[in-house]
């Protein structure tokens, strides 16, 4: 198992890398040290201020640990399993310790693990005339043509 070991500073910019940290992330530590940690983070999840909050946690409760989609310096996601501790010292807080691990393969297999998706589109009345489809709960077409024909498939069924 990979571990990404680094420090960061009380503010959350990087202040130390390790190989493994290289390996699962991708930056080599002149490129990554002094940046803040929120670059491994989804644009959903610095949006909704995640990497503010796991630090506040980790200062406030002595740790966090938490799973989701992190982002690699290609830009590739995976999924992480990380464990943040403050580092305390005289005169306060001295920064953090983050350990990170990639599961990417083992949220693979727990998916794989689901039941099969739903293989039939769905089809339902759109707003604005025609109909909407929908496939594995997901918009794919919206067509006034196909309304036309599933409204004439079903007025022409025979009773």
């Amino acid at each position: 198992v990979d571990y990404a070991i680094y420090m960061l500073d009380p503010d959350g910019h990087v202040s130390s890398w390790n190989a493994g940290a290289e390996r699962i992330k991708g930056f080599v530590a002149e490129e990554i040290v002094g940046k803040h940690f929120s670059v491994f983070y989804t644009v959903e999840d610095r949006g909704a201020g995640v990497p503010r909050k796991v630090l506040e946690t980790a200062r406030r409760e002595g740790r966090f640990e938490g799973e989701g989609w992190r982002v690699r310096k290609d830009g590739t996601r995976f999924w992480g399993n990380e464990v943040i501790a403050p580092i305390r010292g005289e005169g306060g807080l001295r920064g953090f310790a983050k350990v990170v691990r990639d599961l990417t393969d083992k949220q693979r297999a727990a998916l794989d693990m689901l039941p099969p998706r739903l293989d039939t589109p769905l089809l339902f009345p759109a707003p604005a005339g025609g109909l909407l489809r929908l496939d594995n709960f997901r918009r794919r077409e919206w067509s006034q043509a196909l309304s036309r024909v599933a409204t004439s498939a079903v007025t022409q069924r025979p009773r």
